[in-house]
């Protein structure tokens, strides 16, 4: 059986972690909302539990993405956080890199490009190895755009609500 890289769509898990839980977030008596660093924590778990990867990758974006220079619009339309809010979701990315050194689990990303460019890159290039080196690819993602992807060394786990273990 081939060995299995788990590529993990960072910030869309986070970004789901913390809202999923907004109306009554998860806090430290200093208040401290802790809701996504919990979520990822038990994604995490769960993950190593239920899949056993042998490698694992976390993946985020890195500075502003070519798509965002050459059209300014790009995502333009999404929502923006408040201050407060986004005050809160940096401390929980911060908190998240702390929790993801402490599992070992590095954190990947190119400089221009958005985590799903990086994680179809690399799961293209590992699904190419030919012999004994062939890497069985599962990307981490709730994200439809993964699934031209998929193929005999690719495969697609949707995190869901409840997260891998579902």
């Amino acid at each position: 059986m081939a060995e299995r890289l788990f590529l993990v769509d960072g910030y869309a898990l986070i970004y789901r972690a913390f809202f999923a839980m907004i109306a009554r977030p998860l806090t430290t008596r200093r208040g401290e909302n802790t809701s996504a660093a919990w979520g990822v924590t038990n994604f995490l778990l769960r993950l190593r539990a239920k899949h056993h990867p042998d490698y694992l990758g976390w993946v985020h974006d890195v500075g502003e993405s070519f798509r965002h220079q050459q059209y300014p619009a790009y995502k333009a339309t999404r929502e923006k956080l408040d201050e407060q809010l986004q005050q809160d979701f940096d401390r929980s990315v911060e908190r998240i890199r702390e929790i993801l050194s402490a599992f070992r689990v590095p954190v990947l990303g190119v400089e221009g490009f958005e985590a799903d460019d990086v994680i179809g890159t690399l799961a293209d290039q590992a699904s190419r190895q030919g012999g004994g080196g062939a890497l069985q690819t599962v990307i981490v993602s709730g994200d439809k755009d993964f699934y031209q992807l998929i193929g005999p060394r690719v495969a697609l786990l949707n995190p869901g609500r409840g997260g891998p273990a579902d």
